[in-house]
């Protein structure tokens, strides 16, 4: 690994890494590219649709430029935010 990519690895295990897999899976079902691949389905009916690369690049680099994920401050204030949506 390269010192830049160990600094990424290492950010998310200090931040995420803290919490099991319901909070983990609560984040992610709060993010704008899951939920807009689920609408029309219900919560307990599955989908096969697909999370395009490019709305997840496109959703993440407007929450790098609002949050900066750069830090663990940055994290740390999006999980919480995440946490807090009812969606």
């Amino acid at each position: 690994m390269t010192a830049e990519e160990k600094r990424a690895a290492d950010l998310v295990v200090d931040t995420f890494g803290l919490y099991g897999g319901k909070v983990l899976e609560r984040i992610t079902h709060n993010e704008k590219p899951w939920r807009d691949a689920r609408k029309g389905y219900g919560d307990n009916i599955p989908s096969n649709e697909t999370i395009t690369k490019d709305s997840i690049l496109a959703y993440y680099c407007t929450v790098n430029a609002e949050y900066g994920l750069n830090s663990e401050e940055g994290i740390n204030r999006y999980i919480r935010d995440m946490l807090r949506k009812n969606f």
